[in-house]
């Protein structure tokens, strides 16, 4: 019977855990924890004008990774929301780029930086980082290709995944990827995925 009453109760704590403020991170008010970087992007060339330079497609990838930056920081609000998380708990990404001007860092230099002191650098407990891939060949299609089958496929890949500096490592990571469709732009297709990685991040 005691194992019984146990188990009910730690059962009603489990289905109340999204109704206490803060959920998993008890977060207070005026706290910020975590900031997302902006996103690395490749490549958008196929919804550009033909003949470009080098560095107008690397410079529109670099606006698309803001633009993403910013559209991930939305969705993950309307899940704060849910949670009655405050809104500063996760820094305006507008905030978070201006804070890394003065130290001359950028959408190129991301990757080859320590995210610990980039994470200093904002003040927060954790960054958020995410790269998308427009270009992802489907490997579900390989065999078929090489015995000259199937079509290849290309797809759109998102990888986000959240650093801890406390705890030096990755704590959560969502990799997904999805079909070029017929008459759905790459930056639609994007935000698909952009919304499937808020909805299964761990608030």
């Amino acid at each position: 019977m005691l194992s019984v009453v146990v188990f009910t109760s730690s059962g009603c704590g489990l289905l109340q855990k999204n109704e206490v403020k803060g959920g998993y991170w008890k977060a207070d008010e005026g706290e910020v924890q975590l900031a997302i970087l902006p996103f690395v992007v490749r490549s958008l060339s196929d919804t550009l004008p033909r003949f470009n330079t080098v560095s107008e497609l690397r410079d529109a990838d670099r606006s698309t990774g803001i633009l993403l930056q910013r559209d991930f920081y939305r969705y993950c609000l309307r899940k704060m929301n849910s949670y009655d998380y405050p809104n500063s708990f996760i820094q305006d990404p507008n905030k978070t780029n201006k804070m890394l001007e003065p130290y001359e860092i950028n959408i190129d230099d991301l990757e080859d930086k320590d995210l610990a002191d980039v994470s200093q650098i904002l003040g927060v407990e954790g960054v958020i980082c995410g790269f998308v891939d427009h270009r992802y060949p489907d490997k579900s299609t390989v065999s078929g290709l090489l015995n000259g089958g199937l079509r290849g496929q290309v797809m759109i890949e998102s990888n986000i995944y959240w650093y801890d500096t406390s705890r030096e490592r990755r704590r959560w990571r969502h990799n997904s990827q999805l079909p070029k469709a017929n008459g759905k732009e790459d930056y639609t297709l994007t935000k698909d995925l952009l919304r499937e990685a808020s909805a299964r991040f761990p608030f």
